[in-house]
């Protein structure tokens, strides 16, 4: 059957207006008709090919086939059942609104994604840094700590016993450094006073000897010359004088002679 002429823009100017709706409602009629029967031939064309009777392994799994690949009924002019499809498209569209909506599509996430889509947050809704306590702030709150670590060590004995045993410990290190140093002091101011005592003794014994030889020699000579004005000394008797005094220093020992040249 073939389809009758379309009129002409004078004749569908002529027409009324429900020759008009009429003639747009086959038009649609027909469009949807021909999508729906491309429709049926993609989905047969990605529907597989059933296998014979005698391929399948049991009845269970030829129904399971067919209920994951259901027959479609094909929809034709001839018989009428377009106005079937035309009813039954407001169901199709609920179906279509009830089915929920796809996924985004996944992008790989860079710095730059956030940058772009993230709304910017009202001044409001931002929230302020708190500023840092100051050192009048912090002193209330040392202060019940220190207390109680005093009346912690106030009130443990074990802690007291520790703290006294340190105590000593420190104190008796100090004394025996104390002491250590005392004694070499002392150690060292005794021997300096040792070696001036014998450099003393070494003197005394030295202008001891020295001054009885020159009382003995002045009396002698007193006795040879009775006036004391004149003092007649003559070359023999200063030489036994000089040799007198190194008499009396060798019969020092060498510590005493070294006391008295220092």
């Amino acid at each position: 059957m073939s389809d009758p002429p379309s009129p002409s823009p004078h004749e569908w100017a002529a027409l009324p207006f429900s020759e008009l709706l009429r003639s747009a409602q086959r038009g649609w009629q027909v469009r949807e008709q021909a999508q729906a029967q491309q429709q049926a031939q993609v989905h047969d064309h990605s529907r597989p090919q059933e296998h014979s009777q005698f391929a399948w392994q049991s009845p269970e799994d030829q129904a399971q086939w067919q209920q994951t690949y259901p027959l479609r009924r094909r929809i034709s002019i001839a018989n009428g059942q377009i106005n079937e499809l035309n009813a039954n498209t407001l169901d199709v569209d609920s179906l279509y609104a009830s089915q929920p909506p796809p996924l985004p599509l996944s992008f790989p996430l860079s710095p730059n994604t956030f940058a772009f889509t993230s709304t910017p947050t009202p001044i409001s809704n931002k929230i302020e840094p708190k500023p840092p306590p100051t050192p009048s702030h912090k002193a209330p709150s040392k202060a019940p700590h220190k207390a109680t670590l005093s009346s912690t060590k106030a009130t443990d004995p074990e802690t007291k016993r520790k703290i006294l045993l340190e105590k000593n410990r420190i104190a008796a290190v100090k004394s025996r450094r104390k002491k250590k140093l005392i004694e070499k002091n002392l150690n060292n101011n005794f021997n300096e006073l040792l070696r001036q005592n014998k450099a003393l003794e070494a003197k005394i014994k030295y202008y001891d000897k020295l001054i009885n030889y020159l009382i003995k020699f002045l009396s002698n000579h007193k006795k040879e010359n009775p006036n004391p004005n004149e003092c007649n000394l003559d070359n023999q008797q200063v030489l036994d004088l000089l040799l007198e005094f190194n008499t009396i220093k060798a019969s020092l020992d060498d510590n005493a002679i070294s006391h008295l040249q220092r």
